[in-house]
């Protein structure tokens, strides 16, 4: 199965980012086929961690590692929450952890993007080597510059990062069906299955995976066992794909 076909992809837009299947997806996603793509030289970030330099339209603020510009620097509001942060939580890792706390399902459901943006540049500044910053920024380039190649390698790093966060590989797993890649997807979500086995959302993604690239009655079988949290924004998406598969 490919994500070329509008409704297939509607269907699984929907079920990553958590609404019913009706939800409306401009486009619905595409996976990558950009054969004059040109990889930016790579840029470090912190010491021992280099990330490619890729830079979005948008304030500099809001973007990835301050859209790589040479004055890293927050608005005066900004500069006085991280202060404050720091004052209160000394340690850097922490503090960047409470930093960007829940922004991931802010992410996810692709709102407040740019406040997003900024809030994950505050907790870079705090602790530049946190595993958590970069997976931010991989779901931030996914649902808001549709940047799957570069939230690809953003995830693989933040994967060799301290304190990787329990959703890690869910989320790489998702952002690689968004890319057309449910071949890849499927070893991070078979993971994030065996990790936390009580948690529906990758349990039914990895069913989309296996239905995508082809194997209609596997993920049969994968619909069936689906259960656990979140089980309630999985259910209908489960349904639709029994239909479509045939169970």
């Amino acid at each position: 199965m490919r994500v070329a076909t509008s409704t297939t992809a509607a269907v699984v837009a929907a079920m990553l980012l958590g609404q019913p299947v009706h939800a409306q997806v401009p486009h619905g996603p595409k996976p990558i086929i950009a054969p004059e793509y040109v990889t930016p030289p790579k840029a470090e970030v912190t010491k021992g961690v280099s990330v490619t330099k890729r830079t979005y339209s948008v304030a500099d603020n809001e973007a990835p590692f301050f859209n790589f510009t040479k004055n890293r620097r927050l608005p005066a509001e900004d500069e006085d929450f991280v202060t404050t942060v720091l004052q209160q939580v000394p340690d850097r890792a922490e503090a960047a952890a409470i930093v960007i706390k829940g922004l991931n399902v802010t992410l996810r459901n692709g709102v407040q993007l740019a406040a997003a943006g900024r809030r994950l540049n505050q907790a870079f500044l705090i602790d530049p080597s946190l595993s958590a910053v970069y997976q931010g920024y991989a779901i931030l380039v996914t649902f808001r510059f549709q940047d799957f190649r570069y939230a690809d390698e953003l995830m693989t790093l933040a994967a060799g990062l301290k304190r990787p966060e329990p959703t890690l590989n869910a989320d790489h797993g998702r952002i690689l069906i968004l890319a057309g890649r449910p071949k890849d997807a499927r070893p991070y979500l078979e993971k994030a299955v065996r990790d936390a086995p009580e948690w529906a959302v990758p349990r039914a993604n990895l069913a989309t995976a296996v239905y995508l690239s082809g194997d209609a009655k596997e993920a049969c079988r994968l619909a069936e066992e689906v259960h656990g949290h979140e089980i309630e924004l999985m259910v209908q998406d489960m349904k639709t794909l029994k239909a479509r598969a045939q169970c």
